[in-house]
């Protein structure tokens, strides 16, 4: 564990202490309403979401707080979570198949015998490149192995902001090893969260070929019904929120 632990992407955990807001109550209640129901149904099409919008819109939010929903579940599925920001020096792409491997062997006793008895015959392992990663702590505990696959049925794994990660190639070949898994394994309890903004490589990249049976997808509108009205919700709370703070600074005229 400590040869895992020294190689992740420190903070990028939803309960980390700089992790971003999540969505204000009774907001985007569709669009996380959409997500859970494709999380929770066993008989999903795709094993990928891809939650895609510009800068701003609110994916971070969003999947913030489908990670803390989820976490205080009974049974949560939540198995792994990492927010990139490249502001905050989360983008290191050789470090993300480390930290979710160190989250889910944290989670997952099965799992962690596994990568400590890995470890044990190779501490090298971690500093393999990122296919070679992948096939260490993916594809042949829990493709090869089926390793999880009697003890639970679904395991999220969710990436925000993969375009923050650094390098598009880097982006590109985690989308890729990620949907190649999905398509080869379609057994395996593992299914990915991913959000990004929607730009040309990374759409090419789950356009690519047979890739594209590997994914469903889901748009973060910039305008829309749903969307002003949320707007509204947040103004309006916080707005109330600075009267009542600031009551005695405010007119009697616009207390109301």
């Amino acid at each position: 564990m400590p040869d895992l632990s020294v190689n992740i992407i420190v903070g990028a955990e939803f309960d980390s202490p700089d992790h971003c807001p999540s969505c204000h109550p009774e907001t985007r209640l569709d669009i996380t309403h959409n997500i859970q129901s494709w999380m929770y149904n066993l008989a999903r099409k795709h094993k990928i979401l891809w939650l895609h919008g510009p800068a701003g819109v609110g994916k971070s939010a969003i999947l913030q707080t489908i990670a803390e929903t989820a976490s205080r579940a009974t049974t949560s599925i939540l198995g792994a979570t990492l927010f990139f920001s490249c502001p905050n020096s989360r983008d290191n792409p050789k470090c993300v198949f480390i930290t979710i491997a160190h989250r889910l062997a944290v989670r997952y006793p099965l799992y962690r015998q596994c990568v400590v008895g890995l470890l044990t015959i190779d501490p090298q392992l971690v500093g393999g490149s990122l296919a070679e990663q992948f096939e260490t702590f993916i594809v042949q505990p829990f493709g090869v192995e089926r390793l999880l696959d009697d003890h639970h049925d679904t395991v999220l794994i969710l990436l925000d902001g993969l375009d923050e990660c650094d390098g598009e190639e880097a982006q590109c070949e985690i989308i890729l090893l990620i949907s190649r898994f999905v398509l080869q394994y379609p057994t395996s309890p593992l299914i990915w969260l991913i959000a990004s903004r929607p730009e040309p490589h990374i759409e090419d990249s789950f356009s690519e070929g047979e890739l594209q049976r590997a994914y469903g997808q889901m748009r973060v509108l910039v305008d829309s019904d749903q969307g002003r009205r949320d707007v509204e919700t947040y103004l309006r709370d916080n707005f109330a929120k600075i009267r009542k703070k600031h009551r005695r600074s405010i007119p009697s005229s616009l207390q109301q």
